[in-house]
């Protein structure tokens, strides 16, 4: 049984607990603004003394380390309530959980991270075991009920909690420690709100990299996630849009060459319904004003013209004789291929595969 909690380490952490305000942006008015500037000299001024106490503590209750990563994990560089000086103040104090134990991981996940989001259960999800469900909990109504009193937006930072986790876990114990993962980048991912949907793609970016492609598969996951990333790319004219994009598509063919076999006929079926159905169907065709947007897509295409490979081909008669953005509108942006080919450095790379694209489309002939 763990000590009794330390008070010190307590009054500190509830100094660093940040405001929901942080989380919104529809409130800038002088008396908001005063606020949070107060707020981050506090945490500052509550982390230094927290780092300062801590060199005279080697060892701590488990529940203590879990509340100091819990309050420390959001203090990540450029987040609106971190500081320059809070952010190195917090760095360095978890740099005593470098390489944290199983049990530190677990304890955070199962004590801080689940209940903030068990409230609002995944309709898909097994909230106890992180499978995919065989059917949508709750019916057809269900999606529109766990987007109904989210409670775990109020707490602002729990993604970053969640990403310093998954960053420390080793692949080994990422099945026994699923159930705690899954749910939250799902509610993550479905959120209608794309600045947490971004959240949710960022997660996913670690979980492909860290967790077992088989891990994926067996428990239907892949497919879950999969499914919820081409939605991401239906959430435009907004302005985190081209930022949800340019993760998201990278993202997607990543977890597809992750849990597909390669030259295999569903990981060309998926690339496809990426490029086709979510670059092209969707934002192509729905964001002719929106140059920004396109923009993103484009400088996440070299990506999937490497991911097709030879296969690029079939579309090259969609996209480059369009132009990319119907002419309806004169102040939008018109790039032909060939000008956007030649500023477009990432893509020189598939030179050899573009020429061969582009003879058998007959453009080069135009």
């Amino acid at each position: 049984m763990d000590p009794s909690p330390d008070p010190t380490i307590r009054l500190a952490l509830q100094q660093l607990i940040i405001p929901p305000s942080f989380a919104t942006t529809s409130d800038d008015g002088e008396q908001h603004i005063v606020q949070h500037d107060t707020w981050l000299q506090d945490a500052s001024s509550a982390l230094e003394g927290l780092q300062q106490y801590l060199t005279s503590q080697p060892t701590l209750s488990l529940e203590d380390d879990a509340q100091i990563v819990v309050g420390c994990a959001p203090f990540q560089v450029g987040r609106p309530w971190a500081s320059a000086i809070a952010s190195n103040v917090a760095s360095n104090i978890l740099q005593r959980y470098a390489s944290p134990d199983v049990s530190l991981v677990r304890t955070i996940l199962s004590n801080h991270v689940k209940p903030t989001f068990q409230g609002n259960p995944h309709p898909l999800v097994n909230m106890n075991t992180g499978r995919k469900l065989p059917t949508r909990l709750g019916g057809a109504m269900a999606q529109l009920d766990y987007l109904e009193n989210q409670v775990w937006k109020e707490a602002v930072g729990v993604v970053d909690v969640i990403s310093w986790c998954m960053s420390n876990m080793e692949a080994s114990v990422y099945e026994q420690l699923w159930p705690f993962v899954v749910p939250p980048i799902m509610t993550l991912l479905d959120d209608h709100e794309v600045q947490y949907k971004l959240q949710g793609v960022l997660l996913t970016k670690i979980l492909i990299a860290r967790a077992p492609p088989e891990l994926l598969r067996r428990t239907g996951v892949d497919g879950l996630i999969f499914s919820s990333m081409k939605k991401c790319m239906t959430f435009l004219h907004n302005p985190m849009t081209p930022a949800l994009l340019r993760a998201v598509i990278p993202v997607s063919v990543t977890l597809i060459e992750a849990i597909t076999p390669p030259g295999s006929a569903p990981r060309f079926s998926q690339l496809c319904e990426v490029l086709g159905d979510g670059i092209i169907g969707s934002v192509w065709s729905y964001s002719s004003t929106d140059p920004a947007s396109i923009e993103a897509t484009l400088e996440t295409l070299p990506v999937m013209i490497e991911a097709l490979g030879i296969a690029v081909a079939r579309y090259l008669k969609v996209w480059l004789p369009y132009g990319f953005i119907r002419p309806a509108d004169p102040r939008s942006v018109r790039l032909s291929f060939r000008n956007w080919y030649m500023r477009s450095a990432p893509l020189q790379r598939t030179r050899p595969l573009l020429i061969f694209g582009f003879s058998r489309s007959g453009v080069l002939s135009r």
